[in-house]
């Protein structure tokens, strides 16, 4: 199941971009439609506050797909967005635990607490796709093919102004790209208040604390992202990751 444009009658809400499709006759359904009409009109600037106010998601044991529909919408992702920051959001937003995303992002069984690696090879496009309703292009900018593996850092790395806008790309992995193409800042590679440096792979516990240090807690960003509430990318910070892109050959 996942969000579509469907008339008021099948359960969709529609306030800008966001949506979440509930099935009629579950329990809490006109509860919720209304709960999250009022705060979207609101203006509240997180799916964080929203949450509390939606019904309890129940997940089947086989599938992504939450028993009661779940909110996730393409406008949220920016262009060449990393497959991190994509689960972060799709995990954020519907309060999904972090081995059961990655689980179903991997092509193989695997324990969720050892995880995968990000690249395009271990990763379950068609599934992804069908669950997030996003397409193999954005998956395939989103991911490194495994050829490239020697060319990106063991750790994650990250600009903290990019991250305050919710946003991650593959280009921030490569060794030899010291500083952000976007904000011409330097990387990171570790916990600005803590030092932990996570591994950048897809597993339980990275992609149980979307946006934050698993160690401390602490924002990864110079703000907390809204995920729903937020602007376009600037062309000139597009084209600024395009260039980067094509010199590292990331197609």
């Amino acid at each position: 199941m996942r969000c579509t444009q469907l008339s008021p009658r099948h359960g969709i809400v529609d306030h800008g971009r966001a949506q979440l499709r509930l099935r009629p006759d579950t329990p809490g359904h006109q509860h919720g439609i209304t709960q999250f009409a009022s705060l979207a009109s609101g203006g509240i600037a997180d799916f964080a506050v929203m949450r509390d106010f939606m019904p309890i998601l129940t997940f089947d044991a086989n599938s992504l797909s939450p028993s009661f529909g779940y909110l996730f919408d393409r406008q949220w992702l920016d262009p060449y967005e990393s497959i991190v920051s994509i689960l972060w959001k799709f995990a954020r937003a519907n309060g999904i635990p972090g081995h059961e995303v990655t689980v179903a992002a991997a092509r193989q069984v695997i324990d969720p607490y050892v995880g995968l690696e990000a690249h395009r090879e271990a990763i379950d496009f068609r599934r992804l796709q069908r669950e997030l309703g996003i397409s193999r292009k954005t998956l395939r900018e989103a991911t490194i093919p495994a050829r490239r593996r020697t060319a990106i850092a063991a750790h994650f790395r990250y600009c903290a102004p990019c991250l305050g806008r919710g946003y991650h790309s593959p280009v921030h992995q490569f060794e030899s790209v010291q500083r952000c193409p976007i904000h011409d800042q330097r990387l990171h590679s570790a916990c600005r208040r803590c030092g932990y440096s996570a591994l950048y792979r897809l597993n339980a516990l990275f992609l149980e604390t979307p946006f934050i240090c698993s160690a401390c807690r602490l924002p990864y960003g110079t703000q907390w992202p809204s995920v729903i509430f937020r602007s376009r990318m600037p062309m000139k910070d597009l084209v600024s990751i395009t260039r980067i892109r094509i010199a590292r050959c990331l197609c």
